[in-house]
């Protein structure tokens, strides 16, 4: 009973925009009240526990740490800090668009009578996002529905149209592209956009301040948002990426915020701002870098040393640089190659395979389409399923060749989803996913396979055995199943276990069809077992199906294998005390500069 009076952190509220002033420590014990009990509640729960053993394992090795150990730290930071200095740029005007309560706002424009109501899109198991009049009430997104209706009875929750939400995305696409052709889209309803050169081709006079210009352009391009759409945008303005996601939420809804190009002005802004509001450090960072008197951004830099013992390196050079204000101004960087596209959904809870394939087909036609969009095809699947308990499983499976094809997508995600529903009689999910990874640019790929296209003409010679070669088969890798445990920080994957199975076997034959008297046979490559086909388009595209069943390509592979015993052998192929830090980063640079004299 004790435990259940001290509701999880991760389940009181966070401040969001719209909920300036609440009266957060009675709107949280509403949460806890209600949530008492729940799966959600529970999971909570065991996910408090473990981040209160990593705050427990952390204060043992901080209490352990040496005042030498620290000042080591220290001056191995500053050098760090020197090096990053000299990487800070001031030159660009970079602007992060996010649109105001997106999902709420199509919707509001769709169904009027909705606009002077409290209302909320998802579902009783959790909310995508909530209008700024239901968020006075504490209504929030990533809060389950049940929650929300007791914080606000008279609430409406409206279902998700992601299609519509798409069709809207591309309207305000369409005006970025003007000012930015080669603006990063993050989200369906959130982008960046490097605006320098469009800002320099548009002073009036040389003048004229750029960060005036600058201004009035972004204020332009929120006006032609809201033609395009009668939806508002707010915008940051700031020298880099991660000053202008801190900036687009400053005046919201519907206004602007900007950073001068000042490295005074940056680390003025920057001192008081809590490490939360940094775009990555969720609630479980926020909890241990809190555990250790981290609160906001100006601490990163006066406990430098103890950040630099406790955590690993990457860490540590991504919090020296929100200490310094220092982020990226490469919107579109040619160089970064994106490991992943994925697609979720929440829902209510169900175990209706029939539902659940449903949602399966419509995010695999959105991948395609995200894919396309991208310029990118990709070979592993992955199926994530996030279980009634919240606890979430993930399979996958690889195809030999890459592809953005949706049949081909949606029967391999599909093809995993089935096997999880016939393993588990007491399935019942709540949210699913489906991603593709092995992601390979359209631009440097011509071997993308289509259910469709897949297939090359070749003339021969009546009598001619050439399409009988052996072919190796590697069968798809099936990613085992992994329970995990969710949390919010950035780049975290599950691992699993994946084994492969060579075997060398004839090439199984369907039905022959001729093309015309000349004996000109059709060839399809199979784009699961790599196995060319003689045989109409119709047979090929049953064959596929064939070979994305899991049970099927068992059985194929047990055939052929039976087969090859007869003439060849096969072969299986099988990671202290707190010492008061003294000195700012200004007393720093100072003194580097004079050092540099």
């Amino acid at each position: 009973m004790a435990e259940a009076k001290m509701a999880p952190r991760s389940l009181h509220l966070n401040m969001k925009a719209g909920m300036e002033g609440l009266e957060m420590e009675k709107i949280n014990q509403i949460i806890q009240q209600v949530s008492v009990g729940s799966n959600y509640y529970l999971h909570q729960q065991k996910k408090q526990r473990h981040i209160d053993e990593k705050i427990k394992q952390m204060k043992t090795i901080s209490e352990n740490i040496t005042n030498a150990e620290i000042a080591a730290a220290i001056e191995k930071m500053d050098k760090m800090a020197e090096k990053l200095e000299s990487t800070r740029r001031l030159d660009k005007i970079i602007v992060h668009v996010d649109m105001d309560a997106f999902f709420a706002a199509v919707e509001m424009k769709n169904n009027p009578q909705l606009k002077d109501k409290p209302m909320a899109v998802g579902c009783q198991s959790m909310l995508s996002t909530s209008n700024y009049l239901a968020r006075r009430f504490g209504v929030r997104a990533a809060m389950p529905g049940f929650i929300a209706m007791k914080l606000c009875p008279e609430l409406i929750i409206v279902p998700p149209n992601f299609a519509e939400y798409q069709r809207v995305s591309k309207q305000v696409q369409s005006v970025f592209d003007v000012y930015d052709p080669h603006f990063s889209s993050v989200s369906l309803d959130e982008a960046y956009l490097d605006v320098t050169n469009y800002v320099e081709s548009h002073k009036k006079n040389d003048d004229v301040d750029r960060m005036q210009t600058a201004t009035r352009v972004v204020h332009e391009m929120r006006k032609n948002i809201f033609k395009a759409t009668e939806l508002t945008a707010s915008a940051g303005i700031a020298p880099n990426m991660m000053l202008a996601k801190i900036c687009s939420d400053k005046n919201k809804p519907n206004g602007q915020f900007e950073i001068k190009p000042c490295r005074k002005e940056i680390l003025e802004f920057i001192q008081d701002l809590p490490v939360r509001k940094v775009n990555g450090i969720g609630n479980v960072t926020e909890q241990l870098l809190n555990s250790q008197g981290i609160i906001t951004c100006s601490d990163l830099w006066q406990k430098r040393g103890l950040v630099n013992r406790l955590f690993s390196s990457s860490s540590t050079d991504w919090f020296l640089r929100i200490a310094m204000g220092i982020g990226s101004v490469h919107v579109n960087n040619d160089d970064y190659v994106r490991k992943s596209i994925s697609v979720e959904r929440t829902f209510n809870d169900t175990s209706n395979a029939t539902v659940l394939h449903q949602l399966c087909q419509e995010m695999c036609e959105e991948l395609s389409s995200d894919l396309q969009a991208e310029k990118m095809v990709g070979k592993t699947v992955t199926v994530k399923l996030k279980m009634s308990d919240f606890t979430v499983k993930t399979k996958a499976s690889t195809l030999r060749h890459a592809t953005a094809e949706s049949k081909l997508i949606a029967a391999l995600a599909h093809s995993l989803l089935s096997s999880e529903i016939k393993s588990n009689e007491q399935l019942k999910l709540r949210l699913m996913g489906v991603r593709i990874s092995s992601l390979t640019s359209t631009c440097n790929f011509k071997q993308q396979i289509t259910l469709d296209t897949l297939f090359t003409k070749r003339n021969l010679i009546s009598g001619s055995s050439e399409a009988c070669n052996d072919d190796e088969i590697n069968e798809s890798q099936q990613q085992d199943s992994k329970t995990t445990q969710e949390n919010d920080n950035r780049g975290r994957t599950t691992t699993a276990e994946e084994g492969a199975l060579d075997l060398k076997s004839s090439t199984a034959t369907s039905s022959q069809k001729h093309l015309n008297e000349n004996n000109i046979r059709t060839f399809f490559l199979c784009p699961v077992c790599d196995v060319r086909q003689t045989c109409s388009l119709q047979d090929f595209n049953q064959h596929v199906d064939l070979c994305l069943n899991k049970s099927a390509i068992k059985q194929i592979l047990s055939a052929d294998v039976n087969k090859v015993k007869e003439s060849s052998t096969t072969e299986v192929k099988k990671r202290k005390r707190s010492v008061n830090n003294v000195g700012t980063i200004e007393k720093f640079i100072q003194r580097s500069k004079k050092s540099q004299q």
